[in-house]
């Protein structure tokens, strides 16, 4: 994650004098790809934060790069229409970074860029006005989490579960279903401001559901529980 107003060090000519225009392939079949969704936050100061990727090109290469806004399921599509977002692409390069390209011309929702990249390490930083991105203000006394059941043992209130869904879908940016360590870093570090050792990952594994040592969104959902009863057996 990192701060989308924070200032990058840039070297090279005036933007004016780089051309961002590119044309779409006709067909990106055969194409080697790789995916990942990510996320822009509105922190309580207002800052705005979001994902960063690194790209690694071992040699020089065709390249297609694209990024769009997507909803979470239950969030209206048209949502998505009216949210800016793109993507400036920089070359590591030492201490400072050569700005490469941004997306510029926009099929449908989609902003994109294809063109010939030189062997190296680029970084890959989408970007929005955040016109629609606001904190969100609610009461947290009106929004309970657990409830007590018929055999008077706590459970997650079904809202609570909704959300808990939602959470886990931005989390999963692979988009498998599941939660790798490091997905479910990105989650503790943005809940707790700490990551997750080698401990906490093999406790977090031998209690909750698993697949291929990845947590499924039934393991999430009941870490969240053990973590609710452990809290209310607590003096």
């Amino acid at each position: 994650m990192q701060k989308l107003n924070d200032a990058i060090i840039v070297q090279g000519g005036p933007i004016s004098q780089l051309n961002f225009k590119s044309n779409k392939p006709t067909s990106l079949k055969g194409w080697s790809n790789v995916k990942s969704k990510g996320c822009f936050f509105v922190e309580e100061n207002k800052d705005l934060v979001g994902h960063t990727y690194q790209l690694e090109l071992p040699f020089a290469s065709n390249v297609y790069c694209e990024v769009q806004a997507s909803a979470l399921v239950g969030t209206p599509d048209s949502w998505t229409s009216t949210v800016d977002v793109g993507m400036i692409v920089f070359r590591k390069s030492g201490e400072k970074d050569d700005l490469v390209f941004m997306t510029e011309w926009v099929d449908g929702q989609k902003s994109f860029w294809s063109g010939d990249l030189r062997s190296g390490s680029y970084l890959i930083v989408p970007y929005t006005s955040g016109c629609r991105l606001t904190p969100r203000v609610h009461n947290d006394e009106d929004l309970p989490l657990t409830r007590t059941d018929y055999n008077d043992q706590i459970q997650l209130t079904k809202p609570f579960c909704e959300t808990l869904l939602d959470i886990f879908e931005l989390c999963d940016l692979d988009g498998n279903g599941r939660l790798s360590r490091e997905e479910f870093n990105w989650f503790h570090i943005r809940t707790t401001d700490e990551e997750v050792d080698d401990d906490a990952w093999k406790v977090v594994l031998e209690n909750v559901d698993t697949t291929d040592g990845e947590m499924t969104r039934k393991g999430f959902e009941q870490l969240h529980l053990m973590q609710a009863q452990e809290a209310e057996s607590s003096p």
